[in-house]
């Protein structure tokens, strides 16, 4: 192979590259529009679930004491909350603390841990408020809440769909490079 031809396979690869890095980026846009259109599409079933008389499995319950309070945060923001609030949301939303024994306890520890992660920010103290410090959530899109088992298990099929479209692809995807690979090297 000449100097010439390993830069025309090189500047080759740097375009394919280049175009992988472009569907890279477009790609994590349309997550995050996907992920904004769920949250929204979530609030919107809890919503109109009573309205309907259809009973929907609460997805806070299935989640973590660390989830669950990331969750609260998430959907108070811009409201500052203190550890007092946190425990008062996730009892209005539903979550079962009868298993910690020191819940606030528990609570301020999370706190403490996603602070440090910047996941969340401490809030200045406005006027009237007690001694107690707010935060609020810091961490970009508030995280939407699981989804119920219902259609937890229809995006199951669904992704299991997706994968083998996308295994197709990538084999597709493996031979069409193979073939390029030979034809550059003259291996017809």
């Amino acid at each position: 192979m000449t100097s010439y031809d390993r830069e025309k396979q090189q500047q080759h690869f740097a375009e394919l590259l280049e175009a992988a890095q472009d569907d890279l980026v477009d790609a994590i846009k349309q997550r995050e529009i996907l992920d904004f259109k769920i949250r929204i599409l979530q609030e919107d079933i809890a919503h109109l679930a009573p309205l309907a008389g259809v009973k929907v499995e609460d997805p806070i319950a299935t989640l973590g004491l660390t989830d669950a309070i990331r969750y609260v945060f998430g959907r108070a923001k811009p409201k500052p909350m203190g550890p007092t609030e946190v425990k008062d949301a996730l009892i209005e939303n539903g979550y079962d603390l009868t298993e910690y024994s020191n819940v606030m306890a528990s609570i301020h520890t999370i706190i403490k841990r996603l602070l440090k992660k910047d996941e969340i920010a401490m809030s200045l103290p406005t006027w009237g408020d007690n001694k107690d410090k707010k935060y609020v959530w810091a961490g970009g899109l508030p995280p939407p809440p699981p989804l119920p088992r219902s259609i937890a298990e229809r995006v199951e099929m669904a992704h299991k769909e997706m994968s083998a479209k996308m295994d197709a692809i990538a084999e597709q995807a493996r031979r069409k490079i193979e073939v390029d690979l030979k034809r550059e090297r003259g291996e017809s």
